[in-house]
């Protein structure tokens, strides 16, 4: 949804379907286009509200691996994706 203009000019279009493969440089999400996508996709998958409430109120030690364990489990999602999520809350 993000970008289709762009990504319609540099991906594999399968009925309908666009495709952007990853490459070592969108792995290192530096480029602007991976940004926004990663942001979408946290925000999709981890709502504000819900991980307000599973916060209760209160934030996270980044550092407390097991914490960021546990959440991700209960959002069904990588603890990278977590913690991406956690430090743009």
């Amino acid at each position: 949804m993000l970008h289709a203009p762009a990504i319609s000019q540099a991906v594999h279009v399968d009925k309908g379907i666009r495709v952007l493969f990853r490459d070592d440089v969108s792995a290192l999400g530096t480029e602007p286009m991976e940004i926004e996508a990663n942001a979408f996709a946290s925000e999709l998958l981890i709502p504000a509200d819900l991980l307000a409430t599973a916060l209760e109120g209160g934030g996270v030690d980044l550092e407390d691996e097991a914490a960021i364990e546990a959440l991700a489990r209960r959002f069904r999602v990588s603890p990278a994706a977590m913690r991406f999520r956690l430090t743009r809350w």
